[in-house]
């Protein structure tokens, strides 16, 4: 068995020649995303989500895009699974999670210039949602996407 990649500890705390950043200082994660098939028990960028069959999927009501309504024709487009992190996963990730909850799913529109809070030109418009998983007794089977998309690159691959 092999561990998990990790990043190296940099040879170099930058906090000792500038100790005003100390304040500053937290942990980050690093992903190391490989190829795979993952299923929606897993944490996983790309891979399905643990999506209780019973709650709407998240859709893009946004009609203009910056201006643009030809983006989409002005239909509701659903938002496209980007990646789901379990808290038993990713170290330090249930210091932020909301009470009870120990899974984050991140969705996002693959349109930019959203008008609604969203990157404006920058990226496309995320929505984070926070669950238990154990909640998730009935999963949906099967997850929808939108039938086009802005540039293919906002399509993870599992």
């Amino acid at each position: 068995m092999t561990s998990p990649p990790t990043t190296p500890y940099r040879p170099l705390d930058i906090t000792v020649p500038f100790p005003e950043l100390r304040a500053y200082a937290r942990t980050a994660t690093r992903l190391h995303p490989r190829p795979g098939a993952p299923t929606a028990a897993d944490s996983s960028v790309g891979g399905p989500l643990l999506w209780p069959a019973d709650e709407a999927w998240p859709v893009c009501r946004e009609t203009g895009h910056a201006g643009r309504p030809e983006r989409h024709d002005g239909r509701t487009l659903p938002l496209l699974a980007l990646a789901q992190f379990h808290c038993r996963d990713v170290p330090d990730l249930a210091a932020f999670a909301p009470a009870g909850t120990d899974l984050l799913q991140v969705l996002w529109c693959p349109f930019v210039g959203h008008e609604d809070g969203g990157f404006s030109d920058f990226g496309p418009s995320t929505r984070l949602f926070w669950r238990r998983a154990a909640d998730v007794t009935d999963p949906m089977p099967e997850q929808p996407g939108p039938p086009f998309v802005e540039y293919e690159r906002f399509v993870p691959e599992p």
